[in-house]
């Protein structure tokens, strides 16, 4: 196995056969197979891209129309919380006046 690595190494790295590393002897020296997955991975990358930019473009409508319903809800949320801080500071009080009438009477 390791003599075997070392022949085809030997084979490859020989002066007399030139292996070119840009992108038109690279696939001057491919095979069938190797282009078609070339291919395939060059049409999976441009597909991967197109879904990244429809992603943008929806979140940053979403995020659009997110705003303008707190903007229409925001009044609704207020009285809201006006509430629940109105009932919430109420039942203290109340908590405190009885504890300081117990007081009182005992």
């Amino acid at each position: 196995m390791v003599l075997q690595l070392q022949v085809w190494a030997i084979m490859l790295l020989q002066e007399g056969s030139s292996v070119g590393f840009d992108p038109r002897s690279m696939w001057s020296q491919m095979g069938l197979l190797a282009k078609l997955v070339v291919v395939i991975l060059f049409v999976m990358s441009a597909w991967s891209i197109g879904v990244m930019i429809d992603r943008a473009l929806a979140y940053s409508a979403a995020r659009g129309q997110s705003r303008q319903a707190a903007k229409r809800f925001l009044p609704c949320s207020l009285a809201i919380k006006r509430w629940v801080h109105k009932h919430r500071t109420g039942r203290k009080r109340h908590q405190v006046k009885t504890r300081t009438a117990w007081a009182r009477d005992n």
